[in-house]
């Protein structure tokens, strides 16, 4: 085939002949469109990592309400042991007062038997002077 016969090849707008003034708002019009086109796909990425991060702070937030829950739950059963260790103590407390008043009422008594113990020692001594003395 000649150069003559050849089908045409098929042209790009980039191709087309037209007149200087639309050549030059066409090339205006692309380079738009190819802007257009980076600020999408720049936009595009911004969003994916915003919803990326929102979903890491979503798991992260899942992760940390489970802890506040668990250390409610300790803090609660902590509670619990400490008000039973507080009832224990009460009666710890109430029993050292029984101990105590019963010590004191022995200490009482062991002063009174003492005191009964000198009188009798006291009889007992001047008897026995009385004999030594002739009595």
């Amino acid at each position: 085939m000649s150069d003559e016969e050849k089908p045409p090849t098929p042209r790009g707008m980039d191709d087309v002949m037209m007149p200087e003034p639309f050549r030059y708002l066409f090339q205006m019009m692309k380079q738009q469109a190819e802007r257009s086109d980076a600020l999408e796909a720049e936009t595009q990425k911004k969003f994916d990592f915003i919803i990326e991060q929102q979903a890491q702070l979503t798991a992260t937030v899942g992760k940390m309400a489970e802890k506040v829950d668990r250390t409610a739950g300790s803090i609660t059963n902590l509670l619990a042991v400490a008000e039973l260790q507080a009832g224990e103590i009460k009666d710890l407390t109430d029993s050292m007062k029984i101990v105590d008043e019963r010590t004191r009422a022995a200490a009482d008594s062991g002063r009174q038997t003492d005191e009964r113990l000198n009188a009798l020692i006291g009889v007992v001594e001047r008897l026995i002077s009385d004999r030594r003395n002739g009595g």
